[in-house]
């Protein structure tokens, strides 16, 4: 394994870290674990960089069904069976890592478009405003999100290499996303742009700004099976390490 992916997977689990425990649940699993969120399943998952076997699945199972939690997210570096996947019946997506290996120079862009930054700029009332009209209707009618949100912004006092960035265009924030910096890499992270500014080279632009502004290597993750990937591959992202993750939300 290079030294590369290394940093990068160090990075990603520098950021696990600010938002959730880990703890060792066995010999080829690390249980991530987030108590204030513990109702949803995008901070409690299990970890593995190692071939899995029925039985490891099996007890990360039950320990989720021991804890009263009705859902079950496995992170894997290598894929599951077949038979562990129909077994337990988890959802697969392969998610791509993705490195910027090339010139932002000739990109797209937009040239009204202003960033700002949660960590110079008073645009924390804002993000909440828009992260929370760009949340599914099921979320929108639960508090999950705003306790997302809340519990992120405070990270983000507390580490000063944790940004949210925005993007406004008279006068309206149209984007958003997260840029994380560890170990000399940046991870560029829930990229979202309003519906209604959509084709007008929000996202490319984000992009480039942070290409052009932050120091280290530049990464972000892409749906294996999503139209993204081809878009960061045309703007001069490489896939450099996969991961598998499985879901199953309605354990009994």
């Amino acid at each position: 394994m290079s030294d590369l992916i290394l940093r990068i997977r160090s990075c990603e689990d520098h950021w696990r870290d600010v938002f959730a425990v880990s703890l060792q649940f066995n010999e080829r699993m690390v249980r991530w674990n987030n108590e204030s969120m513990s109702d949803q399943y995008t901070t409690n998952a299990f970890c593995s960089d190692v071939e899995l076997t029925l039985a490891d699945v099996q007890a990360a199972y039950d320990e989720q069904q021991s804890r009263g939690l009705h859902f079950l997210q496995l992170m894997c570096r290598k894929p599951l069976s077949a038979e562990i996947v129909e077994r337990f019946s988890l959802r697969e997506e392969l998610v791509l890592t993705m490195m910027h290996d090339g010139c932002a120079e000739v990109w797209n862009s937009h040239p009204n478009l202003l960033i700002k930054d949660v960590q110079q700029d008073d645009i924390a009332d804002a993000i909440i405003v828009f992260h929370l009209k760009q949340e599914a209707e099921a979320l929108k009618k639960s508090d999950y999100a705003k306790r997302q949100i809340l519990q992120d912004l405070v990270a983000a006092k507390k580490h000063p290499e944790y940004h949210w960035l925005a993007a406004y265009l008279d006068g309206e924030m149209v984007g958003l996303c997260h840029v994380l910096c560890h170990a000399n890499c940046v991870e560029i992270d829930d990229l979202v742009v309003d519906e209604a500014a959509r084709r007008q080279y929000v996202a490319t632009t984000m992009i480039k700004y942070i290409v052009e502004n932050f120091e280290g290597r530049k990464y972000l993750h892409a749906d294996a099976e999503g139209s993204s990937r081809t878009i960061y591959k045309n703007l001069g992202f490489v896939i450099i390490d996969r991961c598998w993750e499985y879901r199953n939300t309605k354990l009994k």
